[in-house]
């Protein structure tokens, strides 16, 4: 029994190691995009919007409206949306958001982002039979769309 707790202990910290190094990588590759940012690019801070999905209507969207005074990174894990509408509210005007990934099937996303706030993804998209404005991630028979609003 001792021997299995610390195989699980073990397993559960290279997981957590894992998922670490690869938010790591996906703030990386939003500040590559970028080009010129803010942030400390050997140590950036951020913080994490988690993962949202929405099937047939039913699931949350993410909506960030807070406001800071400085700079701030922040990663949003996968989205994915199914026959629905999935909308993002981005509203810090100093906000430097990272999109990880969506996947759209058979559905809408609106990214509603700040006029001010910056907005980078981590994948070249892909869309098929779609229309995926800044083709930030996988669209099948569906739409992906942003708006930027200035209060």
């Amino acid at each position: 029994m001792l021997k299995r707790s610390g195989l699980l202990i073990a397993g559960l910290f290279l997981f957590s190691t894992l998922a670490v190094a690869d938010e790591y990588e996906a703030v990386r590759l939003c500040m590559k995009n970028w080009g010129t940012h803010p942030f400390n690019a050997s140590k950036p801070k951020y913080r994490v919007i988690g993962k949202k999905v929405k099937v047939f209507g039913i699931g949350g969207n993410i909506n960030d409206t807070g406001v800071t005074k400085q700079a701030e990174l922040v990663l949003i894990k996968p989205n994915v949306s199914v026959m629905s509408v999935a909308r993002m509210y981005l509203m810090n005007p100093n906000g430097w958001y990272c999109i990880h990934n969506k996947v759209n099937v058979m559905s809408k996303t609106e990214i509603h982002l700040h006029c001010k706030a910056h907005l980078a993804t981590t994948k070249d998209g892909v869309a098929v039979l779609a229309k995926d404005e800044k083709e930030q991630g996988v669209t099948v028979l569906g739409k992906a769309t942003i708006t930027r609003q200035c209060d």
